[in-house]
C-alpha cells in the first residue's frame, strides 16, 4: 500500500475526500491517504507543500496560484470545486457595512499574507477601482481568530466562506451583509513538486477517484443530510449550497480550464499578463 499524506479544510467542500477515505476507495487502487485538516487554511497548506510537509492539498485556486509563483513549490492537478467561491462579508452587528460595497479602505481580518482572505479583499478593491494600499490587515490565523478579531472591533470585516461561517455569528455579534464572488473554481487539488515527479501514475489514480466520488455523490439523495451531519450544519442551508456548488468530475484539467483559471486571476491582478502563456509553470501535464 503506497502511502501519500493530503491535507484539507474542514469544511463541507472536501466532504467528497473524507467520504472517500473513509470508504477506503482510494485503498481499492493501492493508495493510502492520510488526511490532516488545515484550521489556518489555504496560507498554511501552500506552506505545508513548501516544506515537504504534505504531498496534496485540497486550496483556494488563487492561493495556489500566487504560492507558485513565488516559491515554485507544487502544481494543480485538478479542479476540485467548478463553482465559483462565495466569500460572505461579515462585519459586527454594530457596523455601518450594509454591503460589500461599503469596504473601502477597511480593515480586514485576514488569515495571514497570501490566504484566501487577503487576496480575496485586494481582488474586491481592484474590482472596484480602490487604491488597494488604503486597505488594512489584522492577521488572526484561523476562522475562530476572524470571528473574534471583528467582534471585539480589532478589525471591521472578515471575509470567509459564507455556510461556513453562519453557525457563529449570532454568537459572535456578527452579520452577514453580501458576498464576494471569485471569477475562477474556489478549489484546486495540487500537488508538491516532489510527488509530480516521483509519483505521477498515483496522482493520476487519485485524481480519477475523487473524480469518480464526485459523480456518485451527485445523485445521492441524502447528501444534504450526510453533509450537515458532518459538519454541525442546518439541512436547509446544506440544500441551498448545494445549488450553488459544481463539484468536478472529470480527471485532470483541461487547456481550456487552464485558461479560464489563469486569465480571470490576470484580470484580478493576481498574475501578470506574461504568466498566461505558460501554463505548465503551474499545471500537472
Amino acid at each position: 500500500m503506497r502511502t501519500y499524506t493530503i491535507c484539507g479544510v474542514n469544511e463541507h467542500f472536501n466532504f467528497p475526500w473524507r467520504y472517500a477515505i473513509e470508504n477506503k476507495l482510494f485503498e481499492q487502487e493501492g493508495i493510502h491517504l492520510s488526511w490532516t485538516e488545515s484550521k489556518g487554511g489555504t496560507g498554511e497548506m501552500t506552506r505545508m507543500l513548501r516544506d515537504g510537509n504534505t504531498d496534496l492539498a485540497v486550496l483556494l485556486t488563487e492561493g495556489i496560484v500566487q504560492e507558485i509563483l513565488q516559491n515554485d513549490s507544487a502544481r494543480i492537478v485538478q479542479i476540485h470545486v467548478r463553482s465559483p467561491l462565495h466569500w460572505g462579508v461579515h462585519v459586527h452587528q454594530e457596523s455601518d457595512i450594509k454591503s460589500p460595497s461599503d469596504l473601502r479602505g477597511r480593515t480586514f481580518a485576514i488569515s495571514r499574507n497570501g490566504s484566501g482572505s487577503h487576496l480575496m479583499a485586494i481582488v474586491h478593491a481592484r474590482k472596484n477601482g480602490w487604491n488597494e494600499d488604503e486597505l488594512n490587515f489584522e492577521i488572526v490565523n484561523h476562522l475562530e481568530g476572524g470571528l473574534k478579531s471583528v467582534q471585539n472591533k480589532n478589525s471591521e470585516v472578515f471575509l470567509w466562506e459564507k455556510y461556513t461561517t453562519a453557525p457563529f455569528l449570532a454568537g459572535h455579534d456578527l452579520k452577514y451583509v453580501g458576498d464576494v464572488v471569485t471569477p475562477w473554481p474556489g478549489f484546486v487539488l495540487a500537488a508538491s513538486i516532489n510527488m509530480c515527479e516521483s509519483h505521477y501514475q498515483d496522482l493520476q489514480l487519485i485524481g480519477k477517484t475523487i473524480a469518480s466520488v464526485c459523480r456518485s455523490l451527485r445523485n445521492d439523495h441524502q447528501i444534504a443530510e450526510k453533509i450537515a451531519k458532518k459538519h454541525h450544519l442546518d439541512v436547509a442551508q446544506v440544500e441551498l449550497w448545494l445549488h450553488e456548488l459544481e463539484w468536478n468530475e472529470d480527471q485532470g484539467i483541461s487547456k481550456g480550464e487552464q485558461t479560464t483559471i489563469l486569465h480571470g486571476l490576470c484580470n484580478a491582478g493576481i498574475i501578470k499578463e506574461t504568466a498566461i502563456p505558460h501554463p505548465e509553470k503551474f499545471f500537472l501535464e
